[in-house]
């Protein structure tokens, strides 16, 4: 049996990234007081849970590990505009969910976020000497694993897992195509849209499709003035065993992450 910790979009860097305890705010303008309340609950909530699922046989890191420099809001979002702070503070993230013999395995983010240039997260990667790939197709004892970090995304309720049947048609295809036969996996995982949703469909292989829950709070300049929805903050655990597989959720209720009531 392999336990795996499946984790995304930690935007480290950012103001409502995944923040360890060395780069959070704890005083200074509101703004920085309440994105400090955030930063150390979620760092709290993601240390906690990450303890009680663990440990980890491999930890999998399905892109957006840094926010970039935030050119669209001018970096004014930002903790650091030093791309490699932020890689600091990512691996800082990463590296407390493994252990001595944790494999690791990144896929790479949105360029916008991660390098136009630059491939920041490779960096991340081999500093913690795992790999990094574009689009990997994993096998965890049987279980075959379709993973990359985008995917399209929805703003109705109901128009979510549109994006994730047309990526498992497309996979499906791929599958029958090889030579070697039908190689289409059992699990397809995708992220980018922090939200978490999947479907389920015997009809087409893979019939188990997700996208992961983010690790940034909702309370970016982008997120709270244009974005409808819900974010959904966490991670997901999995079990693998002879071809056979479990997996299970994290997902936070953050209080500081919410719109506040003014009382007139």
């Amino acid at each position: 049996m392999k336990r795996v910790l499946f984790m995304s979009d930690l935007h480290c860097g950012h103001r409502a990234g995944l923040t360890p305890p060395e780069w959070q705010w704890s005083s200074g303008s509101a703004d920085r007081e309440k994105f400090g309340k955030i930063q150390r609950e979620t760092w709290k909530w993601f240390t906690q849970e990450v303890d009680a699922y663990g440990p980890y046989d491999i930890v999998v890191v399905n892109g957006d590990a840094v926010d970039g420099k935030g050119p669209r809001s001018g970096g004014t979002e930002l903790i650091t505009t030093d791309m490699q702070e932020q890689c600091s503070m990512a691996t800082q993230a990463i590296k407390y969910c493994m252990g001595d013999e944790t494999d690791l395995i990144m896929l790479y983010g949105t360029a916008y976020h991660t390098g136009q240039e630059e491939d920041w997260e490779k960096s991340i990667a081999l500093g913690l000497n795992g790999r990094i790939e574009d689009h990997a197709q994993l096998e965890i004892e049987g279980v075959k694993i379709d993973i990359r970090h985008w995917v399209g995304s929805s703003s109705t309720p109901y128009g979510r897992g549109s994006a994730l049947s047309k990526e498992a048609c497309w996979t499906c295809l791929k599958g029958a195509q090889l030579a070697e036969g039908d190689q289409t996996p059992d699990i397809l995982i995708r992220s980018h849209v922090h939200y978490y949703t999947g479907t389920f469909d015997h009809t087409i292989n893979p019939y188990v499709r997700f996208t992961l829950p983010a690790l940034q709070a909702s309370a970016s300049k982008y997120g709270s003035r244009r974005c409808s929805g819900i974010t959904d903050y966490g991670f997901v655990v999995m079990e693998c065993t002879d071809g056979e597989y479990e997996y299970q959720h994290a997902i936070a209720d953050l209080e500081t992450d919410t719109i506040p009531i003014i009382k007139m």
